[in-house]
């Protein structure tokens, strides 16, 4: 049932990220949508549901938007989701201060990782501009954050009341 979800998630991401192609060309410089799925299973702790996710991120990704190495942004991905789902299996990565702090890094290490790989592939290319960068995991820490809040209320784990604690000499109630 969770890989159902999982692909539920990336079908939504493409067509959003499809959406924003067409009404704002410009804006996919500053977004990546396909990395919000990679976020939430690997800050959830599920290393290899985020494996797969991020595999097909970036493959789905590769194969609509990019001309140029098949399966570049597919290896990307699956490292990042392969990064954050061992770090959420062993750490507790599922605090909402965390979730915009994982987000900003991973659109941070995606650019690196593309550069990294480009060079080793010798590819002539820039290093990340630090402001483009900057905004990028701006962005990509509000919208991972937010994703967080929403689905997190929706379930209903963020609205639940703490009991409270009986204090010595205070009947039940």
């Amino acid at each position: 049932m969770r890989a159902f979800w999982a692909i539920l998630a990336l079908v939504a991401c493409l067509g959003l990220e499809v959406l924003l192609g067409n009404l704002y060309p410009g804006g996919l410089g500053w977004i990546d949508l396909m990395l919000l799925p990679v976020a939430w299973y690997g800050i959830r702790g599920e290393a290899r549901l985020a494996m797969f996710v991020g595999s097909a991120a970036g493959l789905l990704q590769d194969a609509w938007f990019q001309a140029g190495i098949l399966g570049f942004n597919g290896f990307k991905k699956t490292f990042l989701a392969w990064a954050v789902g061992t770090l959420g299996a062993r750490f507790e990565l599922n605090r909402r201060w965390i979730h915009p702090a994982v987000g900003a890094l991973l659109a941070v290490a995606d650019e690196w990782i593309g550069f990294g790989l480009l060079l080793l592939l010798q590819q002539r290319v820039p290093p990340p501009q630090g402001g483009p960068t900057a905004l990028r995991a701006l962005v990509s820490g509000l919208l991972v954050a937010l994703i967080f809040v929403i689905f997190d209320r929706g379930r209903g784990e963020g609205t639940a009341r703490r009991p409270r604690s009986r204090m010595a000499g205070r009947p039940f109630g």
